[in-house]
């Protein structure tokens, strides 16, 4: 019998009759669709009528779900450190935290280098990943306690596993290093987490997260901040793009230039000239770091260089912030508050004479 392309529709129409998930009967069309057209391309079709094809349109198509952010009574019980010190497994702890800090894919973590941070010109640390989804590598800044918890995480692979390429190492079954700490391992050591310490939502019933909604969590936290969504985007290594995301990378084009511009004459809080990363493996990194930074924290006098993730314990003393960025253009504000600050000493050490 010749396949033809009516067998594929009756087929289509039959897929729905199975109960399954309305995205897993997309992803089923979408590969026989996939399939067929491999062999109109590589002419494996003589048997079978040339029509025999599915097109955009054939079938269910996929449904994208509302975020699933974590609500912030719960994220406060998640980062309460008292509970993350109740953690038994150390790589499920490193795994939370540094998914908590950077809305990575589970799989993303899992599957890191043994050394995937790199440092920026401002000495700030940035997290190097293969994005397995849009199959390409991707570097984003990263806070001081997701540089903590992968140096943390690499003093314990190289205890557990000293020839393993991975920074997380299946713990068991692995001998030789070779596999890597799966995703479903760490959804268990999680959930087994927060049941031993007792987390419960506002109505008390005991809680339950996948780590998939970190990243969700991340993005939300980020756009409610003010954070621009194609910085968003940037950050957790969104590839699709639409007509808002169009016009904002033409505009961020722009800043980006200004960006690199400013790169060349900024200095540190000690006065040190830091180099431009122009052309470095950390430029797109510290771009979005300045663009969270300026969503974040005007300044009048420079800006704030600290990744969004780490909180900021200095209040309002950017000025003995090692975080704090400046340059020559705001020379005139600088010489005006060192004058009024003589001022005050001045003044008190004449009080004080008195």
């Amino acid at each position: 019998m010749t396949l033809r392309r009516e067998h594929l529709e009756h087929f289509v129409a039959w897929l729905p009759s199975t109960g399954l998930a309305r995205n897993t009967l997309a992803g089923v069309v979408t590969a026989i669709r996939t399939f067929f057209d491999d062999c109109a391309m590589h002419g494996w079709n003589a048997d079978m009528s040339p029509n025999v094809r599915l097109v955009p349109g054939d079938g269910p198509g996929f449904v994208t779900g509302l975020p699933r952010f974590i609500s912030e009574d719960v994220m406060a019980q998640l980062e309460d450190p008292a509970n993350i010190a109740r953690f038994t497994d150390g790589p499920a702890r490193n795994l939370f935290l540094i998914a908590r800090e950077t809305g990575k894919r589970i799989g993303e973590i899992t599957t890191l280098p043994r050394d995937p941070v790199v440092i920026d010109s401002t000495g700030a640390p940035c997290l190097t990943y293969r994005d397995h989804k849009s199959s390409r590598e991707g570097i984003v800044p990263i806070s001081a306690i997701a540089a903590d918890a992968i140096r943390d995480q690499q003093h314990i692979v190289v205890q557990q596993h000293p020839t393993s390429p991975w920074l997380f190492a299946r713990p068991v079954r692995n001998a030789d290093g070779s596999r890597h700490y799966s995703t479903q391992l760490f959804q268990i050591r999680l959930t087994d987490w927060m049941r031993r310490c007792d987390m419960r939502d506002m109505r008390g019933n005991p809680i339950t997260v996948t780590s998939h909604q970190f990243r969700h969590t991340m993005a939300t936290r980020m756009l409610n901040k003010g954070v621009p969504q194609h910085i968003v985007q940037q950050m957790l290594g969104h590839v699709g793009v639409d007509t808002v995301a169009t016009y904002a990378r033409l505009s961020d084009t722009t800043m980006r230039r200004e960006f690199e511009s400013y790169q060349r004459e900024r200095i540190d809080i000690h006065g040190h000239v830091l180099p431009p990363t122009s052309g470095s493996p950390t430029a797109d990194a510290e771009w979005i770091k300045h663009r969270i930074g300026k969503a974040l924290q005007a300044l009048p006098d420079g800006e704030c260089g600290r990744p969004i993730q780490q909180a900021c314990p200095h209040l309002n003393a950017c000025l003995t912030c090692d975080d704090f960025l400046t340059d020559a253009s705001h020379l005139d504000t600088h010489r005006g508050h060192l004058e009024r600050t003589r001022k005050l000493i001045a003044t008190a050490d004449q009080s004080r004479r008195r």
